[in-house]
């Protein structure tokens, strides 16, 4: 984990991609986002209403972050 601020570490290489939370600017590694505690996930239906197209093999998960916030990244929807 680290805090977003700039686009590069201290040593000047760049940071490594990450999962950003909106209000404290931690930034987690996709396995640490997915450790998270699941809030909600939102499929084409619920999309349908706010965009014209939804791929069928996608969803919206929402984890919450640490400081209580949400973080919302697409995945794949899973099997089931």
């Amino acid at each position: 984990m680290h805090r977003r601020g700039s686009e590069s570490n201290v040593d000047g290489s760049a940071a490594p991609p990450g999962v950003a939370c909106g209000r404290c600017r931690t930034v987690r590694s996709a396995g640490e986002w997915s450790a998270l505690p699941l809030r909600s996930e939102i499929g084409e239906a619920e999309v349908a209403a706010l965009v014209s197209r939804w791929p069928d093999d996608l969803v919206v998960v929402v984890r919450t972050c640490t400081c209580g916030a949400p973080i919302a990244r697409l995945a794949p929807r899973r099997a089931g």
